[in-house]
């Protein structure tokens, strides 16, 4: 798989814009808003870019933008939050995967946290597929959790603890 992450800069928004706006990746999500313009685009990158719990990465296949990764360090209770999108013509190839994968990599070994969890609709089954492929748990589901563009979802909670990263 060739793909690697890279911090997200302002040469990224327009790509993210694009890629972003999308019916299908939206309804995946819990906040992603559609449509999603430059403007939605230009606030969440301003947003991550002036925090120090963000660390958001761009997923890149031989120099093109598929997608955006990134945990949320909850430094507090020593976690990451995982979360990750991919433009639709990229789904299904392993680029999530791969990325998750690397990023666990960044996770444990520079912002040192115990544990990194995600969050997925019980609809998603391809990003349970891409967390149990990490090695994630299905640690619960909070059912009936979630409405999201007039649909109520169940959230399945998922776990990786250090102790179980296989690096």
């Amino acid at each position: 798989m060739n793909i690697s992450l890279r911090y997200i800069d302002e040469n990224d928004i327009e790509d993210i814009a694009r890629l972003a706006n999308d019916r299908d990746i939206a309804k995946t999500t819990a906040t992603l808003p559609y449509p999603y313009t430059m403007s939605d685009a230009i606030t969440w990158f301003d947003y991550v870019s002036s925090t120090e719990r963000e660390h958001v990465f761009a997923i890149v296949n031989k120099k093109h933008f598929v997608g955006v990764i990134g945990l949320v360090h909850e430094i507090e209770n020593n976690r990451a939050e995982l979360g990750y999108w991919l433009g639709k013509q990229y789904w299904s190839k392993g680029f999530a995967s791969a990325a998750v994968q690397m990023i666990l990599g960044y996770a444990f070994t520079v912002l040192k946290v115990n544990k990194v969890y995600a969050q997925a609709f019980g609809t998603n089954t391809a990003s349970h597929k891409v967390l149990e492929k990490n090695n994630f748990v299905l640690e619960g589901c909070l059912k009936e959790h979630v409405v999201r563009m007039g649909v109520t979802h169940d959230v399945l909670y998922y776990g990786l603890q250090k102790a179980n990263y296989d690096s």
